[in-house]
């Protein structure tokens, strides 16, 4: 029953992502600069404290956009990337930016060898298009394996305990403890998970996500042997950092151990 909800869900993303691919950018990623950016600047801020040059590897890259910008001030990376959505990498591809090495798979199974990569980033939240906790464990163990020794991994994820910060998203406390509570019930969900719709073309659009709380978010990477450098909660719409844990959404900075 649990695999056939997590190959459902999967098809779900699969769907989702390859046919927002071509407006991606303009849509998605448009409307979420502000947060997009401010991790930005907190990835840069390491990566300028690092050793030249750095080999860095965009986990679930998309369509590119985002390391296309960065490497505007780091332009003595090697670069690679990959996605699970054969569109966004195709587009990825065309539109260049610096890389040199750009595949088709997905965070459970990498195909890159062990220990290639200075950084990793993986960000926009493809942690939380993973399926079920099997899913999971495999992706952080492999974004684990991508590092070398002090090696640093960036990643983000929805926070399930999000209530916004007051400007163009926010949700009430009952709201969230009810989308939790119906994951535990239904049993078309995992605790955390949630079912959506959008509009596309006219048309609706099924999505799926999986929340975090901060500690299960910890647990995935320390499992996976890293050590957990700096822990930052991002208002979604304004960039800020917040100390109060229901303002934003979670990044984790880790390190795999020398």
């Amino acid at each position: 029953m649990s695999q056939d909800r997590s190959s459902r869900n999967k098809r779900i993303i699969q769907t989702r992502f390859d046919k927002i691919a071509a407006t991606y950018e303009d849509t998605i990623g448009a409307r979420r600069h502000a947060f997009n950016d401010a991790v930005d600047q907190i990835v840069l801020q390491y990566a300028r404290a690092g050793a030249r040059p750095l080999s860095v590897l965009d986990a679930a890259c998309g369509t590119g956009s985002r390391w296309r910008k960065l490497r505007e001030e780091l332009p003595d990376i090697e670069l690679c990337g990959f996605d699970a959505s054969p569109q966004m990498v195709e587009i990825a591809r065309a539109r260049g930016g610096g890389f040199s090495e750009v595949q088709v798979c997905d965070l459970t199974g990498i195909a890159f060898p062990d220990q290639s990569f200075d950084l990793v980033t993986c960000l926009f939240f493809p942690f939380s298009c993973l399926t079920s906790a099997v899913d999971r464990r495999k992706a952080a163990a492999e974004l684990s394996r991508m590092l070398r020794p002090n090696g640093l991994l960036f990643v983000d994820a929805i926070n399930r305990w999000h209530l916004g910060e007051g400007e163009g998203f926010h949700r009430s406390w009952p709201t969230a403890i009810w989308e939790y509570l119906r994951s535990v019930v239904d049993p078309n969900l995992d605790v955390g998970d949630k079912l959506y719709s959008t509009q596309l073309e006219g048309s609706p659009l099924a999505g799926f996500m999986h929340g975090y709380s901060r500690r299960s978010f910890r647990r995935l990477f320390t499992e996976a042997g890293l050590t957990i450098e700096r822990e930052y909660v991002i208002g979604y719409n304004t960039g800020t950092i917040h100390a109060k844990a229901t303002r934003g959404n979670l990044l984790l900075v880790c390190r795999r151990p020398a």
